[in-house]
């Protein structure tokens, strides 16, 4: 699947045989030269299996090309650059965790769907929220102030962050935080791209 392209992509969804694949959608998922309508379609789709990983049956995997098995169809959408914004609506409503954290790193998230996930319980997408370049500065705040390290890290080490935030958080008690922090207002000082460890 890899070595496909539009318009076979979009082709291959309406096989008989592979259409229902979920190694096969998880590979269209993945592939960078998928089109936002062929991801669309793969979104709208209702299947439960598409939410989890795969199994690992070996026939399965040997005759699968794809290199993601270790990802759901849906999380692989959410994190392809190509999945309009719609269909990152459409998975924001999964019920797994890895996927919704997939969905608050993504740039094209809403403003409504990025400040729901930064209010989730689960870390893993708070964290994804506080590496988002989307951001609001609101957002940025309230999660500079998390009790978790990770998600503050996530915020030292956005782009986005406010300087004032950056700036508080060259305080933190976390030694990570506060190089982070430090580093990107030297970055910004010096218009550098910012090193993420």
């Amino acid at each position: 699947m890899a070595h496909l392209s539009e318009p076979d992509l979009g082709a291959v969804l309406e096989s008989r045989w592979f259409g229902r694949d979920v190694y096969v959608l998880a590979a269209i998922a993945a592939n960078s030269r998928a089109s936002p309508q062929t991801l669309d379609r793969i979104a709208q789709r209702p299947d439960p299996e598409l939410q989890v990983r795969p199994g690992n049956n070996l026939l399965d995997i040997l005759v699968s090309d794809s290199r993601d098995l270790d990802h759901s169809v849906m999380l692989l959408l959410a994190r392809n650059p190509g999945t309009p914004a719609e269909s990152l609506e459409r998975l924001a409503t999964s019920p797994e965790c890895r996927v919704l954290a997939a969905v608050a790193r993504n740039p094209k998230a809403s403003p409504a769907t990025l400040v729901r996930l930064s209010a989730s319980s689960e870390i893993e997408i708070r964290r994804g929220a506080a590496s988002n370049p989307s951001a609001s500065p609101e957002i940025l705040e309230q999660l500079s102030r998390d009790s978790d390290r990770g998600t503050r890290l996530g915020v030292a080490s956005n782009r986005a962050t406010p300087p004032e935030v950056r700036k508080r958080l060259q305080s933190d008690l976390d030694a990570y935080v506060r190089d982070s922090a430090i580093g990107g207002i030297r970055a910004e000082a010096t218009d550098t791209p910012l090193l993420v460890r």
